[in-house]
């Protein structure tokens, strides 16, 4: 088998037993769903691993290019354990039914996190991949980075051209703090499909969407 389907079988399990739990991964960052307030952070626990942690808030807010079917979006922030500067990884916008539809970085305003180089968070990435949660949150982001760490790299790679071209264009030498812009790369995520191809002798049906 394929890390990439390994990949896929580890988080195809995951979200059968949130089925199971009739829960989704917005569920269970929001302790009262029903009652979620806009521009209000929801936080989790950090994901540890020995040299590097994952800080994780959800939010709900306008911005431009907001896809029509989102509910909200995560923010994920990496850092080694022995430092105290959050970088931003990437957000993860979520639609209604709390499941993932798009991966988007964003300028530096935005979450006002240091700046860090795409190969310096690739490679802090890389201390949590192996990581194998107890906790089924946890676990569930750890899978879904995993199972897109190809179209994670290209994105931020994509990120970091986008800004040297609008430098490029710009009299503006400060394009980190203009706020006119939010997002820099981003990717649509078919979940379904990408289990589908990953395991195509598994038979996924709806419920990696429900």
């Amino acid at each position: 088998m394929s890390d990439q389907a390994d990949n896929a079988q580890y988080l195809l399990a995951i979200l059968t037993e949130m089925g199971q739990q009739h829960c989704n991964p917005v569920l269970l960052s929001i302790p009262e769903p029903d009652k979620i307030t806009l521009k209000e952070k929801y936080y989790i626990d950090p994901v540890l691993a020995d040299q590097v942690s994952l800080k994780i808030f959800y939010h709900c807010h306008p911005y431009p290019d907001k896809d029509e079917h989102e509910h909200g979006h995560f923010h994920l922030f990496i850092h080694f354990n022995d430092q105290t500067d959050w970088k931003h990884l990437a957000a993860l916008s979520m639609n209604h039914n709390g499941q993932p539809i798009k991966l988007l970085t964003v300028n530096q305003w935005v979450t006002d996190s240091p700046w860090a180089d795409n190969n310096d968070l690739i490679a802090l990435f890389e201390h949590i991949a192996e990581l194998d949660p107890d906790d089924l949150l946890h676990a569930w982001f750890i899978a879904m980075l995993n199972l897109y760490k190809q179209e994670l790299q290209i994105l931020l790679n994509k990120r970091d051209q986008e800004l040297s071209h609008i430098k490029s264009l710009s009299a503006n030498t400060d394009i980190l703090k203009n706020r006119d812009i939010y997002s820099l790369s981003h990717y649509n995520i078919d979940l379904k499909t990408t289990l589908e191809n990953a395991l195509p002798e598994a038979g996924i049906s709806e419920r990696s969407s429900s």
